[in-house]
């Protein structure tokens, strides 16, 4: 779940040399219109009953559903009918809550990518639901 050494260290040099400042500003827009794009996709094709957080930074947003929603428990399932992961939020609960909510990540993929995948978890979490 973290990045060989060996992939660290160019990372390293590059930011030694410099060469990763001028580069912020246009990583920073990037990564803001994949996030407004994502929210906008959770906004269209999420069921009502999935909240998400509106992140002022980072690479993730966390969503979040009824308390009888079990992500974890249904990870494996939407892998495989709707192709598409994410990390039970159940992993960043010390307290053992958590169960009901999810972490998006909207830094990877494209944003044809995540449109697509918003779409296909939110018809997959409409049946999960209502079932």
């Amino acid at each position: 779940m973290c990045t060989p050494p060996f992939t660290q260290r160019i990372a390293a040099r590059y930011i030694e040399k410099g060469l990763l400042d001028p580069k912020i500003g246009d990583i920073r827009k990037m990564y803001a219109e994949k996030q407004k794009t994502m929210l906008s996709a959770l906004e269209q094709y999420m069921p009502e009953e999935i909240s998400w957080t509106h992140p002022e930074g980072g690479l993730f947003l966390m969503a979040k559903g009824p308390e009888t929603l079990d992500t974890q428990s249904i990870l494996l399932d939407c892998i495989k009918e709707a192709n598409v992961a994410y990390v039970a939020g159940n992993s960043f609960f010390c307290d053992g809550s958590g169960n009901n909510t999810m972490r998006l990540n909207f830094s990877y993929e494209s944003i044809e990518k995540n449109i697509e995948g918003c779409q296909r978890l939110g018809a997959f979490l409409k049946k999960v639901i209502t079932k």
